[in-house]
């Protein structure tokens, strides 16, 4: 399926000093729905799923913010600044033609692997409440 995806798909590492991500397209120049793609606590990207968004018309950008090169290496005080540029980043795209939403709730912090009492994000240098889990 892959190989099918990859003559419809044109696929783009996108390094900046604002965005580390990967960007997943139609091959034809055309303007689609943008998605902005987050991985959950794996860190990294989620590149299958990019893809395959993208080979049904949306041009996907998959963000890493934590856990690989270019960024935190822990799930800890992530700016919420780095979505806002990279939402503005992909909105600029060429070959987006709409806007992208974001999500709606805020969990606790990874430290090496393992969920801690620690806010996951920051806003204006600021740690934002979190869920609370019973572990």
């Amino acid at each position: 399926m892959l190989i099918l995806m990859r003559k419809k798909i044109k696929r783009e590492v996108i390094r900046t000093d604002e965005v580390t991500g990967v960007l997943f397209r139609s091959i034809k120049e055309m303007s689609c729905p943008g998605v902005l793609l987050l991985g959950g606590s794996d860190g990294g990207y989620l590149e299958p799923a990019a893809a395959l968004l993208a080979s049904y018309g949306y041009t996907v950008l998959t963000l890493a913010y934590f856990g690989t090169e270019g960024v935190p290496k822990d799930l800890e005080s992530i700016p919420l600044e780095y979505f806002e540029k990279a939402t503005h980043w992909l909105k600029n795209h060429p070959a987006v033609n709409e806007q992208v939403s974001p999500s709606s709730y805020v969990t606790s912090g990874m430290k090496n692997d393992m969920f801690a009492p620690i806010s996951s994000w920051t806003h204006q240098g600021k740690a934002l409440d979190y869920m609370k889990f019973s572990y």
